[in-house]
């Protein structure tokens, strides 16, 4: 479930708010927050291989990523205690 967003931005699109910035990528990031919102446990948001979940390094290295397209990501932090995903942001990598 996911418990809380690591942005504004992030914080509207997930209450239903239209963000400008994020309307050429919208289905697909719907699609993905609601996959892991339902998650349980990473495993659930591995697949399919598309999503490219993966820990990151450096100073995000506590997030776990999940590929929208080339140019942005579903960035988190994972409760594996409670299965929940906390500071979800959308991200553009460019």
């Amino acid at each position: 479930m996911i418990r809380s967003a690591g942005d504004k931005r992030t914080k509207r699109f997930l209450e239903g708010d239209r963000v400008k910035e994020f309307e050429q990528i919208s289905r697909k990031t719907q699609l993905l927050l609601r996959q892991l919102n339902r998650a349980k446990t990473l495993q659930d948001v591995s697949s399919p291989r598309s999503n490219r979940l993966h820990q990151l390094k450096g100073e995000l290295k506590e997030f776990y990523s999940l590929s929208i397209d080339k140019q942005h990501r579903i960035i988190f932090r994972w409760d594996s205690e409670n299965g929940d995903a906390h500071d979800v942001r959308i991200t553009d990598y460019h």
